[in-house]
């Protein structure tokens, strides 16, 4: 599976899942959404995001590689716009991603 910020980076779903979690960045029950930050073994930071519902055919995942605070933000407020997370709850993670400086 690809990147969905268009860095060309893949991973397979095995790959995903023996990286080592950073946090757990928040899940929602009522969208059967859960949503995570992992490190590679390069050091970059993934965020990924399952669905734990089948919606169908296609992923019940995908991940996007977070090269910066910028860029966290982006991907949190697109959950926010697709109603996967309150944006009070947004803030709160950006703020402690930010104090613990996970991401530059």
């Amino acid at each position: 599976m690809l990147d969905t910020r268009g860095s060309g980076t893949e991973y397979s779903r095995l790959q995903l899942s023996e990286m080592e979690k950073i946090t757990d960045l928040y899940t929602n029950d009522n969208r059967c959404i859960y949503a995570e930050l992992l490190r590679d073994a390069q050091g970059n930071k993934i965020y990924f995001r399952e669905w734990l519902a089948s919606h169908g055919a296609g992923d019940s995942c995908n991940f996007c590689v977070i090269n910066s605070l910028a860029e966290l933000k982006e991907e949190l407020k697109k959950d926010v716009d697709h109603g996967d997370l309150p944006i009070a709850k947004s803030n709160r993670i950006y703020d402690e991603i930010s104090k613990a400086s996970i991401i530059s």
